[in-house]
């Protein structure tokens, strides 16, 4: 009875292993996920939770992490950076977990950042950009390109693609995200010959963009608006260039990828060019797999965010099965040894914490979005 019992357990384990995937004898490995799943940027925070849903997938139906299954425990931050620390905090000394993944702006990836090295934990944003958040230490590692790669790309390809001699910038000085652009935009294009005629400054308050925008109307021939901001503050913005029939051509960062910003926006978003890291409609095997699966599981397609965040899980388990051990350090020392290629190419991280990618320059004419052109980032 006791074999016969055994022989049909047997069967039964091998069944679920075809049915459902890989079956696990040991216990899951906590990643810790901090993300804005509400407030003003959960756009971001909730396309980086499907990313990431979407690669835990992958991972665990391919054996997970040293024959273990990996499990996300995702903790939604408010949009807050203060919540996020706290929260960060939470995962380390209760969940043990030997890595978080998040960040769904600058701001709040410097306060995740923060605990993260005081605890010795290994940090990865997806897509935050701010400079100073690789800074921090050696624990911290940034998927995307930085702020000021992002920007020095596009002061390089207004002045030698668009052909523009002429730019203004528009600063919230609210946040570090858009100073940060605003200042390294200004410093590139000056070195390459162009003039910057000014920089304008608002802050999270501003609703009325016109005292801003009437000065433009002295300015004679083509001139570039770059506009560093967040959607919404770039929606104000265009709003107010119609109304008053003012019509540069705009310039912007990464923010651009909202989708709400062209559905606010609309055929009023007449002309523009942004920098991001990637686009759906990339021409490569990996990343029509990618969309492919993306759109079958929530039926839209994958936006930067989305994108980076799948690139961090792969390749943090990547070096989690290459690393000696599971302990926070031996992973840190084992990503820069990751060679990954994904939907968007192939990207390695440096020591210091960067990646060594390219950069892609979107168009946005008359409220429809493509792919312009892979630019160079060095």
């Amino acid at each position: 009875m006791r074999i016969r019992t055994l022989f049909f357990a047997s069967v039964f384990i091998c069944l679920c292993s075809s049915l459902w995937g890989v079956v696990y004898a040991e216990e899951p490995i906590p990643i810790g996920v901090v993300t804005s799943l509400t407030g003003v940027h959960s756009v971001y925070g909730i396309e980086i939770k499907r990313g990431l849903e979407l690669a835990l997938e992958e991972i665990n139906a391919q054996g997970g992490v040293k024959g273990r299954p990996l499990r996300l425990i995702i903790q939604d931050d408010g949009s807050d950076p203060s919540r996020a620390g706290k929260m960060t905090r939470t995962l380390i000394e209760k969940e043990h977990v030997p890595a978080l993944i998040g960040g769904a702006v600058s701001d709040i990836a410097l306060a995740i950042a923060s605990v993260c090295q005081r605890e010795k934990t290994v940090f990865m944003t997806p897509f935050s950009t701010n400079p100073a958040i690789t800074k921090i230490g050696n624990f911290i590692f940034r998927i995307s390109f930085n702020d000021m790669s992002q920007a020095e790309v596009m002061a390089r390809f207004a002045y030698e693609q668009l052909k523009l001699t002429k730019t203004v910038v528009m600063k919230n000085t609210s946040n570090s995200y858009s100073t940060t652009l605003a200042e390294a935009f200004k410093r590139e294009f000056t070195k390459l010959g162009g003039t910057v005629l000014n920089v304008f400054e608002y802050d999270e308050t501003t609703v009325d963009f016109r005292p801003l925008i009437e000065p433009l109307k002295k300015i004679e021939g083509k001139f570039g608006l770059y506009l560093p901001g967040y959607d919404i503050d770039t929606v104000r913005v265009l709003k107010t260039l119609v109304r008053m029939n003012l019509k540069p051509i705009l310039l912007g960062g990464d923010t651009w990828d909202s989708k709400k910003l062209l559905d606010i926006a609309g055929t009023d978003f007449y002309n523009g060019y942004y920098t991001t890291l990637y686009d759906w409609s990339l021409d490569t095997e990996k990343n029509k797999v990618f969309v492919s699966s993306y759109k079958e599981k929530y039926g839209a397609t994958p936006s930067p965010d989305a994108e980076a965040a799948y690139d961090a899980l792969h390749i943090l388990a990547a070096a989690m099965n290459m690393a000696p051990s599971l302990n926070s350090d031996a992973i840190r020392r084992t990503l820069p040894a990751v060679q990954y290629e994904g939907p968007s190419g192939k990207i390695t991280l440096n020591p210091d914490g960067e990646a060594n990618r390219d950069v892609l320059v979107m168009h946005i004419q008359n409220g429809k979005r493509r792919l312009h052109t892979l630019f160079g980032a060095h």
